[in-house]
């Protein structure tokens, strides 16, 4: 027997996760980028504080769509 096929809650919650990686991994990029730039004061705390924001805005998006 093959594998067994994930459910529709099972690729939902991996695309919520993919959205979340990419959404920090923008933040880190975005961060590393004004480093050392003295205009730009940026804590990287705070930019990572708003990352479950982001991952609920990611549900949300998707059961809009009605992928939830």
């Amino acid at each position: 027997m093959g594998p067994k096929r994930p459910s529709a809650t099972e690729l939902r919650e991996r695309v919520t996760r993919a959205a979340a990686v990419k959404a920090a991994q923008s933040t880190l990029d975005a961060f590393l980028e004004r480093v050392g730039d003295p205009e730009t004061a940026v804590n990287l705390v705070g930019l990572v504080k708003y990352q479950p924001a982001m991952v609920a805005n990611a549900k949300w998006s998707f059961a809009q769509q009605g992928w939830a």
